[in-house]
């Protein structure tokens, strides 16, 4: 079975590179994947593979052996980012490039579909051979959070077991991959705080309440206050990613904002931390006369962590089947994924998956305009989701 599975696999290269191309030349903005389920329908139709639509763009199919046995879900995500992508990426000009002003794959979604469709493609071949069923879940807005609720009340309908998915991943080395259990990528908490005072001439401050010097005041004094009352054992990243405050040199503004995230694997460190920032900044905004309005706040619970058992699985089935030296151990990601509801769920992996290979530029960060994939890891991760599905179900 594993002999045949490698062989199925090394013939998809073409099929998912192709894939990956179409996704990454059609990219679609979180909620409006419609192209993008339209083809997704269009492959599992091929496959003869049944499924049903979730919300607007996202699909569940189930590929059902028609014997007794366990339920894995494998998920992908759908939706591409609001960044103009660069046409050239480390090493030069790019395989495909986005068609779509303004929106482009620049996270790796367009990967993952191809990876999810061709491990579908595969077992669908092995099918009589196996037990059990395997839900296939294409997830719409996984980027900014407004697909996962939808897609966690449909799979309420279905009795799932297991879960496993696949994050094509810059901070590895192209082909190396990550199962390790534990702690993988991090919940996030949101934020943009609005500081109202009393504007004026630059002339006469003394006749304003200055927000802007209230903000400055205040993102000074939280990380100092967060480092004296969190628990080390627990740590949260605090970042600004914007602030806001007037148009012109001379003029003192009459309000600002600032807005960011939290990053933590706690839930519980999520929730002082957050407490710590509105308490800092309620105090601040006191002393320099100006009020808080919060515009929005939310704490999020949703840090992938891996399950020790299925990972020891595909740790054991990736060394047997591919070899040893592809499994390495990696540092925490503080990036966010919804998978990690999944695993709230059901006990189940999130594979890092390496992609930085500077011979064919690959490697940039995530979420940046020279992001890009090695599509030479596509096949191998076919293979591996193929393999490693099989020895969850068994």
């Amino acid at each position: 079975m594993k002999a045949n599975i490698k062989e199925l696999a090394g013939r998809s290269g073409e099929y998912v590179v192709g894939l990956r191309r179409y996704f990454h030349e059609n990219p679609e903005a979180s909620l409006k994947e419609y192209g993008t389920s339209r083809r997704i329908k269009q492959e599992l139709e091929a496959m003869d593979i049944p499924f049903v639509s979730v919300g607007e763009c996202g699909i569940i199919a189930t590929l059902d052996s028609g014997k007794p046995g366990k339920t894995l879900l494998i998920r992908s995500d759908m939706d591409a980012l609001p960044i103009v992508e660069d046409p050239e990426n480390l090493a030069g000009k790019r395989s495909c490039i986005s068609g779509t002003k303004g929106t482009a794959h620049l996270c790796g979604h367009d990967g993952h579909m191809a990876i999810a469709l061709g491990a579908a493609k595969v077992l669908k071949e092995v099918i009589g051979k196996m037990s059990g069923r395997i839900l296939f879940c294409f997830e719409q807005a996984e980027e900014n959070g407004e697909g996962i609720e939808t897609m966690l009340k449909a799979l309420e309908d279905y009795q799932i077991d297991y879960c496993w998915a696949i994050h094509l991943y810059a901070g590895l080395e192209s082909g190396k991959v990550s199962l390790q259990a534990g702690p993988r990528m991090a919940s996030v908490a949101g934020y943009t705080i609005k500081l109202v005072g009393k504007g004026g001439h630059g002339s006469r401050p003394d006749l304003c309440i200055n927000p802007a010097g209230c903000i400055v005041d205040i993102i000074s004094l939280i990380p100092g206050m967060m480092k004296a009352r969190l628990n080390p054992a627990n740590p949260v990243v605090f970042s600004v990613g914007q602030i806001q405050v007037g148009s012109k040199g001379n003029i003192i503004a009459s309000d600002g904002f600032f807005s960011g995230t939290l990053r933590y694997f706690d839930y519980d460190a999520g929730v002082k931390a957050m407490e710590i920032m509105c308490s800092v900044t309620e105090e601040v905004a006191k002393i320099h006369g100006c009020e808080v309005v919060y515009e929005r706040k939310i704490v999020t619970n949703s840090a992938v962590i891996n399950d020790p058992e299925v990972s020891r699985i595909a740790e054991n089935c990736v060394k047997e089947t591919m070899g040893e030296e592809y499994i390495v151990t990696s540092e925490p990601w503080y990036a966010t994924e919804s998978f990690g509801r999944y695993q709230q769920r059901y006990p189940g992996v999130l594979a890092l998956v390496g992609i930085k290979n500077p011979k064919v530029g690959s490697g940039e960060e995530h979420h940046n305009s020279k992001f890009d994939i090695d599509e030479a890891v596509l096949a191998p991760s076919v293979e591996m989701t193929a393999q490693v599905a099989l020895d969850i179900l068994q």
